[in-house]
């Protein structure tokens, strides 16, 4: 971080962002956040809302917003800020895995690649199933476009819109949040820290 607040670093587009459940899948090991039921399976518990949250807001002002705020503040212009939101998880009739597990870690890679058949990215189960892929799809396509372009050009597009955060850590932040039209699409997302 010190670099980055004294200029030291190469000055390529960057594109920075975290998932809003970021830290469910650590979570749900810890028997702080989780209980065994039957002796096998973990049931959610309303710790692991509440801490999620909060490890998740830590993690994204130490992962994305402090370091685009200090590449921002340092002249730094093309720094790309996003959340990814999707948590339209598969259910089975033992466990709510959107309550479970939300929109967790690596969730957006088969997004990012558009990858709704898990053929290459390789997750540990099929988030994509006949429930969920006609929201699923056109989100993958939209961010799959939007990394194509940023590799080829530097540039994700929309670019009015998708920004970096304004002003000095601390204070408002903005963001791309990426989502189903269902749970209110992609859209910016402007607001201080701590929230969101």
């Amino acid at each position: 971080m010190h670099q980055l607040q004294r200029s030291k670093f190469n000055r390529v587009p960057v594109i920075l962002g975290t998932n809003r459940d970021e830290m469910k899948t650590m979570m749900i090991r810890n028997p702080d956040y989780t209980r065994l039921r039957f002796g096998v399976l973990r049931v959610i518990d309303q710790a692991l809302a509440i801490g999620s949250q909060a490890l998740g807001r830590k993690c994204r002002s130490h992962r994305a917003d402090e370091p685009a705020s200090a590449m921002h503040q340092a002249g730094h212009r093309d720094v790309f800020v996003y959340r990814f939101d999707w948590d339209e998880v598969p259910a089975n009739w033992l466990l709510d895995f959107r309550s479970l597990l939300g929109a967790s870690h690596s969730f957006e890679i088969p997004f990012v690649f558009n990858d709704m058949d898990n053929e290459m990215t390789y997750l540990p189960f099929d988030l994509i199933d006949a429930d969920n892929i006609t929201g699923a799809a056109p989100l993958g396509r939209a961010m799959s476009s939007y990394w194509a372009r940023f590799a080829y050009t530097g540039d994700p597009g929309r670019t009015g819109l998708w920004t970096c955060p304004d002003g000095p850590t601390g204070e408002r932040r903005r963001y791309l949040v990426f989502d189903t039209q269902a749970d209110g699409g992609i859209r910016m997302h402007s607001g201080s820290r701590g929230t969101g």
